[in-house]
């Protein structure tokens, strides 16, 4: 018996001392970052900056004494910097928004077709019929303004996108030595673009602007 009560005695207590010492800790759980996705909603406001490229083309002078109708068309093109002002939302991968841009352009070009050289002496009824030699016709502007929808599907933060919308110019027509005379055109203008998030505001864009009378086509790179 006492044999029996020494030999229980020891169990218990062992089993007391194990009870009493601390749970080893278990692995600590690996950590997972959760991605967020980009979002490409909100406001924004920004510089832009490109190269603008076109063709003027001077006509309607039934007169002039060249024979010819028109120049015929000539190649303007020129630098071009301004701001841009938008806001877009996202649904899902689709992206929706309306934007706008007013840009100073350095855009002009010169024809120095001999319709130029007798447009001064059109209007004069002499046999041989007069020219004045050396004169150029010049086209140019110095603004252009948007105002578009803007449409597209991101990528996470890359958004490919279309835009379209209405677009004013001024187009100034001068002869060599003359002052310009200047006159806005309004048109619409279409384009294509890609976005990067990792430069919210770093996109690349292409676009046509057309005036509504069909006598001007501006092909811009921004």
């Amino acid at each position: 018996m006492k044999r029996i009560l020494i030999v229980g005695s020891l169990l218990a207590a062992s089993h007391a001392w194990a009870a009493d010492l601390p749970v080893p800790a278990g692995p600590v759980p690996a950590y997972y970052p959760v991605a967020t996705v980009y979002d490409w909603g909100g406001g924004y406001i920004g510089i832009n900056g490109g190269y603008a490229f076109g063709q003027s083309d001077w006509g309607a002078d039934p007169l002039n004494p060249s024979g010819l109708s028109s120049t015929g068309n000539f190649n303007v093109n020129g630098g071009l910097v301004g701001g841009t002002i938008g806001v877009s939302g996202q649904w899902g991968a689709w992206v929706f928004g309306v934007e706008g841009d007013f840009d100073w352009q350095g855009l002009q070009g010169t024809s120095n077709s001999s319709f130029c050289t007798s447009l001064i002496t059109s209007g004069l009824a002499t046999v041989p019929p007069a020219s004045a030699a050396g004169l150029n016709c010049k086209t140019a502007s110095n603004w252009l303004g948007t105002l578009r929808a803007r449409f597209g599907y991101a990528w996470d933060r890359v958004l490919v996108y279309g835009t379209a919308g209405g677009a004013g110019a001024n187009v100034e027509t001068a002869l060599t030595g003359l002052p310009y005379q200047s006159s806005p055109e309004f048109g619409w203008t279409v384009g294509a673009g890609v976005g990067s998030g990792a430069c919210r505001t770093l996109d690349i864009q292409s676009r046509i602007f057309v005036c509504r009378s069909g006598e001007c086509r501006l092909q811009s790179l921004i």
